[in-house]
């Protein structure tokens, strides 16, 4: 299930990376401060091709895995070092030009079909941070990239936000919703989604 809603969800982003309106807008700043849409697409690549790097890596044995919303909510993301490194990464995967990142992506994600048929569903892998995750909870986060970026995507060159498999919605909306009380408690979530009038800001998650 969460295989197959991670494979929909590239190819979507594939095909949107690959448009005409992503092509017209290459050299143009995104929605997404920091982000020209180059360095955006570059960065959605990114996204989808971690997991093979991650399963080049030796298996953890030891160390209990953490959740999806464990993840997102250990990441600083006030550190400005760390997101100048994420938007150089994608500038870099982009600078060939739109032609070579898609054709890139696609070899990607071809490979990923097969590999990921080949592992267990108990497989770990070491991500960010030296962290511990079975291989389809880290599959979620990446899901979570590819759908928010996704969006960011799609606004930044007045495209219809790509169709997302069911189970990535849910997958997203519940990590985010994990994330955002991990990060600010459950009460200030609980507020946030049946009294937002009691708010002084709302609890981001990532």
């Amino acid at each position: 299930m969460i295989r197959t809603a991670f494979l929909e969800a590239a190819q979507s982003v594939i095909d949107l990376i690959a448009s005409d309106a992503v092509a017209g807008a290459w050299t143009s700043p995104s929605a997404l401060h920091g982000y020209d849409v180059a360095g955006l697409s570059g960065h959605l690549g990114r996204g989808l091709g971690t997991p093979l790097l991650y399963l080049e890596e030796s298996i953890p044995s030891t160390d209990e895995p953490i959740t999806p919303g464990q993840y997102f909510a250990s990441v600083d993301s006030d550190n400005d070092a760390l997101h100048t490194a994420i938007r150089a990464r994608g500038l870099k995967a982009a600078a060939n030009g739109q032609g070579a990142l898609v054709t890139e992506l696609d070899r990607t994600l071809e490979t990923l079909r097969v590999r990921l048929d080949d592992e267990p569903f108990d497989r770990r892998v070491t991500v960010f941070g030296g962290q511990v995750m079975f291989l389809d909870e880290y599959l979620v986060t990446r899901l979570v990239e590819l759908v928010v970026h996704g969006e960011d995507l799609a606004i930044s060159v007045g495209a219809d936000p790509p169709t997302w498999p069911g189970t990535a919605i849910d997958l997203v909306l519940a990590t985010l919703v994990e994330a955002a009380a991990i990060k600010h408690g459950p009460s200030a979530i609980i507020t946030a989604l049946s009294r937002r009038e009691r708010l002084s800001a709302w609890p981001s998650a990532l």
